[in-house]
């Protein structure tokens, strides 16, 4: 965040994603809800328009947004009867998080470029990672997660203490030769 003072709760605040290059790109309003320890939460209530250079639409559905303090994503939850998804088996989208650089928020304006990947998960339970380039084609791939009763056992050994929810990886040292 910018400017060291975060926007009143109920503020309007304009979202101007654009992306790399400093093209256009999505431009929406929310309501700023505040701040907590994994970012600041904005609301858009369903009918929030959304617009961009050769595309508008009109949301169906409650949303909640949060900008994390220091990521490099934002992350939009879905209340149901949001819109449905192709590579989701037509599901309807649940929580949809956009790679991005670090959303700023300067006055009542949220800045942040959109870097072309966005994970998706329907209310089924299936994901979707899309990318996204200026040019017409589109690719997307898409996973399901077994249900516990349905993932194959597995012989190798259990996740040790140290990779546990959590826990920070630790990265390995390089091994020097000479």
């Amino acid at each position: 965040m910018m400017g060291g003072v975060s926007p009143d709760p109920g503020s309007r605040l304009d979202v101007a994603m654009s992306k790399w290059g400093d093209r256009p790109h999505w431009e929406f309003v929310v309501t700023y809800l505040g701040e907590d320890e994994h970012g600041h939460w904005a609301g858009l209530p369903a009918g929030t328009a959304f617009r961009r250079p050769g595309a508008d639409f009109v949301s169906a559905n409650d949303q909640v947004t949060l900008l994390p303090h220091d990521g490099w994503w934002v992350a939009t939850f879905h209340a149901p009867g949001a819109v449905t998804w192709m590579d989701l088996d037509g599901a309807a989208v649940e929580v949809y998080v956009d790679i991005s650089t670090p959303a700023a928020i300067d006055g009542l304006t949220v800045r942040c470029v959109d870097l072309d990947l966005d994970v998706v998960r329907g209310d089924n339970g299936r994901s979707s990672w899309t990318t996204r380039t200026s040019s017409p084609s589109t690719r997307s791939h898409s996973a399901t997660r077994p249900r516990s009763s349905e993932r194959p056992r597995s012989r190798a050994p259990r996740c040790s203490p140290r990779c546990r929810p959590g826990r920070r990886p630790s990265t390995p040292r390089p091994r020097l030769r000479g």
